[in-house]
């Protein structure tokens, strides 16, 4: 869901994809964007998230090809499709989204620790909250 109106105070939402995957069973799937800042119209803002199919993956050169990449370029998936309409709705209203795709450290949602405080990605989100 995203924010579809900036008319006053209220943001009316909208769903801009719905992807199917072949899987038998449930599938859980976590996407954190933090909005680090907001000014003259322009958000930054950086996705945490994890590297599973087919939400997130790093690309490759097809055979052949040198071609290196680099930035939010290195990876493909619903993660980087869902970012980019995201993008391309704020621009159509005039605000700017500069985003970066940020894989969380230890590559796990998280568990809470004996001593209080989280890993994962909830631990990196509570750390940057703080």
């Amino acid at each position: 869901m995203i924010p579809n109106s900036t008319e006053g105070d209220e943001w009316g939402v909208e769903n801009v994809e719905f992807w199917r995957h072949a899987f038998s069973g449930s599938c859980l799937y976590v996407i954190i964007l933090l909005i680090e800042r907001f000014v003259d119209n322009t958000v930054d803002g950086v996705w945490l998230t994890l590297q599973s199919m087919p939400y997130l993956s790093e690309r490759t050169a097809k055979h052949g090809e040198d071609e290196v990449f680099e930035g939010n370029r290195r990876y493909k998936g619903y993660c980087v499709d869902l970012a980019e309409e995201i993008a391309k709705k704020l621009r159509a209203a005039g605000i700017l989204f500069n985003y970066e795709l940020q894989l969380v450290k230890d590559g796990q949602y998280g568990i809470k620790n004996r001593d209080g405080t989280w890993s994962g990605m909830i631990g990196e989100l509570t750390r940057r909250v703080r």
